[in-house]
């Protein structure tokens, strides 16, 4: 019976399918044609897409015409066919049809050259730019007046009116969607974050508030009296309404319920001082090395968050996302007070557009950044700047930037915030200085000292070339490496930073890479006297090597070379400064080793660990970070036993 039903129903909208098909034909003919005029190639689409929606006004509200006009509804609902399958053939007829065309047109974007990109490409205004795409909102948009119309089919046979009523009705409801939507997108409620990017606020609110229509029209067709027109309009109108509600309640909370995107290190295992942290995509974790647990202290979305960590406090930037604007946040480790310090919103006609090497100082109560904002008052618009603020929330104060380092016609081409020295209270950053916007010669490397009580800035060193600096855990020397261009060596050194002088540690030959890429992973133990780093060479092997300060050697290993992989190797130093652990992805393997790299003995990594992994020593242990797996490994040192534990 069902099938019967359903070939009626056809018949009854073949008309209307017909009508739908000459219009896409009309359609190809007129963009096949006139598809070389810039302006109408995308005024013809566009036009054509808006008729969907009347099209499915049109087939919901002639669901239950032939009723009205033959006057048939006793004998339909007297015939021994259960209501819900009379109701389902109705609604899958004009469904149906309204998805073929749908289809055609579709398969016509696949097949006439420029439509697709043309169709795809149509831009929504601001408000709703963050969610639906055009094309997807029209689509939904047919649905959601099909539904309407079909709904209220059951209470008239008046066809113009009904449409236009639901017409009305749809567009002042999607008006009242969209005026919510504009809200939910300043609170990041339709951004594409999750696992379901189509479904945003706006769109699930439509395809919702469609099945919310339906149902109530399925509900009234099944326990209304037909025979009482006024009672059947109530009743449709009241589980309109509930069902409605429900909807848009779902919507609404659905931000918080669907899933979010999938977590991701920002960054591996990072200890400062006492304390051990990871950074994600979601926040930032906190590991107590007794009871070997992460605890997540600060929850965040963002795919490169940035943050400093010591003596108990965490400093890190939220909202780069927002239309306010980046804003900086102080906690304690162990997530509790937590306040919001400088941006999110801007002040005196500037907004914030970046953070910068955010750090804390040694007593924690001072935080020092570089940020670039947006002055709406200065004529250069973009510019960077230099802060401090205290980590109660007050004394916020620009500080001088650098005056007298630059010379005449000059400019900073980037900067940075490298340690923050104790004695005297100061800064040690570096710059790269360049004469004018548009010279291609590499700028120059000024190294200087930032004194914060009184201003005072005093230049350590300047090179011509560039220069990378990796100062120790107490500020006191950095290491150094440079080369004039690519042809020429590496020189390795030593720098005083209290004195600015400079002791060269080796050179080497042809290395290959860039300045940053030729040096790989410099760290330095936590007493400040030994450094290690490794060498790339040309042949796409790494050898290692340790400089002790105090007895001025460096001592190499060109016995010890291992093969470079996409994934790079990677050196930490134990807590007591007395064994060097080196992450070997290639051999898939940690090698562990003293100062003077007599290598004692190789940990195999757990086959189940990818080989882009990183690790990093942290008391008697080795924390094993797997950024493929999404996973953090645990070695003890002592029993050479590994966990999981994240």
């Amino acid at each position: 019976m069902f099938k019967t039903l359903l070939l009626k129903e056809w018949k009854d909208k073949a008309p209307i399918a017909a009508f739908g098909l000459a219009l896409e034909a009309i359609f190809l003919a007129v963009f096949l044609i006139f598809g070389g005029n810039r302006d109408l190639r995308e005024l013809i689409p566009g036009g054509f897409l808006i008729v969907f929606p009347f099209i499915g006004l049109i087939l919901g509200a002639g669901a239950f015409e032939s009723e009205f006009r033959d006057g048939a509804w006793a004998y339909l609902l007297s015939r021994p066919v259960r209501k819900e399958t009379v109701w389902l053939a109705k609604l899958v007829a004009p469904l149906s049809v309204l998805a073929g065309l749908w289809l055609v047109f579709i398969g016509l974007m696949a097949v006439v050259p420029g439509l697709s990109d043309v169709v795809l490409s149509f831009k929504l205004p601001d408000m709703l730019e963050s969610g639906l795409a055009f094309f997807p909102l029209i689509l939904l948009s047919s649905l959601f007046f099909f539904s309407i119309a079909f709904s209220f089919s059951v209470l008239t046979d008046k066809q113009l009116g009904l449409v236009l009523g639901c017409f009305l009705l749809g567009f002042v409801l999607e008006g009242i969607l969209s005026f919510f939507a504009f809200l939910a997108g300043g609170r990041e409620m339709l951004t594409s974050i999750g696992r379901f990017p189509g479904l945003d606020v706006f769109g699930l609110a439509l395809v919702l508030s469609s099945l919310a229509f339906l149902a109530a029209a399925l509900v009234t067709f099944l326990k209304s009296d037909f025979s009482q027109p006024k009672v059947k309009a109530k009743a449709l109108a009241k589980w309109c309404f509930l069902f409605l509600a429900a909807a848009w309640a779902l919507s609404a909370t659905w931000p918080a319920l669907r899933p979010g995107p999938k977590e991701e290190f920002a960054s591996g295992i990072e200890v400062a001082g006492n304390e051990v942290v990871l950074s994600t995509n979601r926040g930032l974790y906190r590991y107590d090395l007794a009871r070997e647990r992460f605890k997540r202290i600060v929850r965040w979305r963002s795919e490169y968050p940035d943050s400093a960590v010591g003596g108990g406090k965490v400093l890190y930037v939220l909202g780069y996302d927002r239309p306010e604007g980046p804003s900086l946040w102080v906690a304690d480790m162990n997530g509790s007070g937590k306040k919001r310090l400088v941006g999110g919103g801007g002040q005196e006609g500037t907004q914030v557009l970046w953070f910068q090497r955010i750090r804390l100082s040694p007593d924690r109560r001072t935080a020092v950044f570089l940020y670039e904002e947006v002055s709406y008052t200065s004529p250069r618009g973009h510019q960077m700047s230099l802060a401090s603020i205290g980590t109660d929330g007050t004394g916020f104060k620009k500080l001088l930037f650098g005056p007298g380092l630059a010379g005449a016609g000059e400019d900073y081409s980037w900067v940075g915030i490298l340690a923050w020295l104790e004695s005297p209270d100061s800064l040690l950053m570096v710059a790269g200085i360049r004469k004018g916007p548009t010279v291609r010669d590499r700028p120059r490397t000024v190294l200087w000292r930032y004194d914060l009580s009184s201003g005072a800035q005093t230049k350590l060193i300047e090179s011509p070339v560039p220069v990378s600096f990796v100062p120790d855990p107490a500020a006191k020397s950095a290491l150094s490496f440079s080369r004039r261009d690519l042809a020429s060596p590496m020189e390795v050194s030593i720098l005083d930073l209290a004195t600015g002088t400079s002791m060269p540690v080796m050179t080497v030959e042809r290395p290959k890479g860039s300045l940053s890429s030729s040096i790989v992973s410099p760290v330095w133990n936590r007493d400040g006297d030994k450094v290690a780093f490794l060498i790339r060479h040309d042949d796409d092997l790494l050898t290692p090597a340790v400089y002790l300060l105090k007895e001025r050697r460096l001592v190499s290993s060109d016995d010890v070379r291992i093969q470079e992989s996409r994934e790079s190797a990677s050196l930490g130093w134990t807590a007591d400064g007395l064994k060097i652990i080196l992450a070997d992805p290639s051999g898939h393997s940690l090698r562990i080793t003293g100062p003077d790299l007599a290598w004692k003995r190789t940990v195999p990594v757990p086959t189940s660990v990818s080989k882009n992994f990183a690790a990093c020593p942290a008391g008697d242990a080795v924390l094993v970070s797997d950024y493929a797996n999404v996973a953090v490994w645990r070695l003890d040192l002592k029993t050479e036993k590994w966990k999981k534990i994240w």
